[in-house]
């Protein structure tokens, strides 16, 4: 795909199809019932968000397959790193993640924006 300055995102976006592609996604804290006090997830809760968040990407025809390493981690892959704007901007929209990584590039929730031009692809 050539190169237009206009849309420099559908050209990253290219420039990654067929590749696959790693992506990590943090969760938020939980409050705890007996202490009031807020926790990190267990690694059980973080399977059960994980699982809600691959069912509803794969109601939407969204193949990503998550991976939970760490409580409150999960490492997302894809076959064809295009589809990882995807992921990312579906993954971001949910109201358990506070952060998203692809190619060591960090994005607080707080700092995204549905309206990006990356949120278009």
């Amino acid at each position: 795909i050539p190169f237009d300055p206009s849309n420099p995102m559908k050209y990253v976006q290219a420039s990654k199809k067929g590749k696959p592609a790693m992506m990590f996604a943090t969760l938020d804290k939980v409050k705890d019932e007996k202490t009031g006090k807020m926790r990190e997830r267990t690694k059980t809760e973080t399977e059960e968000v994980s699982f809600k968040h691959k069912s509803l990407m794969q109601s939407g025809h969204l193949d990503a397959t998550p991976y939970v390493i760490d409580p409150g981690k999960i490492l997302w892959t894809v076959q064809d790193g295009s589809k990882g704007y995807t992921v990312k901007n579906f993954v971001l929209q949910q109201p358990e993640v506070v952060e998203f990584e692809w190619d060591n590039q960090k994005t607080p929730r707080s700092l995204w924006r549905a309206d990006s031009p990356e949120a278009e692809l």
